[in-house]
């Protein structure tokens, strides 16, 4: 159920027992409208969208840092993923830069766990394309214009067959 039927039935402050009170009260009214319960299947995409969306903000951070470590000591690197993955192993080849060796260990050691993100980011991905091979929710879903494995997946998982949606406006109106 969501919380924001339960909301209204609470009279008191919010502790367990005032919920649990408000639940009862709300589940008996017949306009309240249920969350549908998620299948073992939908948790199991979902727990894969959740570690990629921390995969990559764990990347975004740890590139930011490496770039700002580099410039701190004067060595500037254009922005984006591909052009520190490029530049960074060339600043750690070039014997006259003047990059000291406790920083040179330092962001060797960053630039390391940024590839490691890259290939568990870029696992997650192939976990996408190999579930939308095998389920043809999915194959149905990448026939809309601009849908690829990725969204295709979040949608399976978050709306599961679609029964609670009685037209496709209901839908539409759901994602916005």
């Amino acid at each position: 159920m969501a919380a924001k039927y339960v909301a209204p039935y609470r009279t008191k402050g919010k502790n367990d027992l005032n919920v649990a009170v408000a639940i009862c009260e709300a589940v008996q009214r017949p306009a309240t409208l249920f969350v549908p319960i998620k299948s073992p299947e939908q948790q199991a995409i979902f727990s894969v969208h959740r570690m990629r969306e921390h995969w990559v903000r764990d990347q975004t951070a740890i590139m930011n840092r490496i770039r700002a470590l580099l410039s701190e000591l004067g060595l500037v690197t254009p922005v984006g993923r591909s052009s520190l993955m490029k530049h960074v192993p060339l600043i750690f080849e070039d014997a006259e830069s003047e990059l000291p060796q406790l920083a040179r260990v330092v962001i060797h050691d960053a630039y390391q766990h940024l590839d490691a993100l890259n290939q568990r980011i870029a696992n997650n991905e192939q976990t996408f394309e190999s579930f939308a091979k095998i389920s043809n929710s999915v194959q149905r879903i990448m026939k809309v214009r601009g849908v690829g494995p990725q969204t295709a997946t979040a949608i399976l998982a978050s709306i599961g067959n679609g029964a609670q949606f009685d037209k496709g406006r209901d839908f539409s109106a759901w994602l916005s």
